[in-house]
């Protein structure tokens, strides 16, 4: 369910960006012309770590193994 759910929104990403490519809106400001072709750059990196991390398996919750497997008891030494 949740690896569904981080595909659509993958693909909805992708469909953005590449619709925004494709119109290419007439953006007069130098802002987002230096800074456009970077962080779109950097987006599709991590998209791409994202799925490739999917692909392979590699999962990144922590685990919820609450099984006590040995009691340690410290004792102190009093050096007086």
């Amino acid at each position: 369910m949740q690896e569904e759910r981080i595909l659509k929104l993958i693909i909805l990403i992708i469909l953005f960006t590449v619709t925004f490519m494709i119109l290419k809106p007439n953006i007069d400001s130098e802002y987002f012309i230096n800074l456009g072709p970077p962080v779109i750059t950097l987006v599709l990196v991590m998209l791409t770590i994202m799925v490739i991390f999917n692909l392979i398996g590699l999962k990144m919750n922590k685990s919820d193994d609450l099984e006590v497997d040995k009691i340690v008891e410290i004792e102190a030494y009093n050096n007086y």
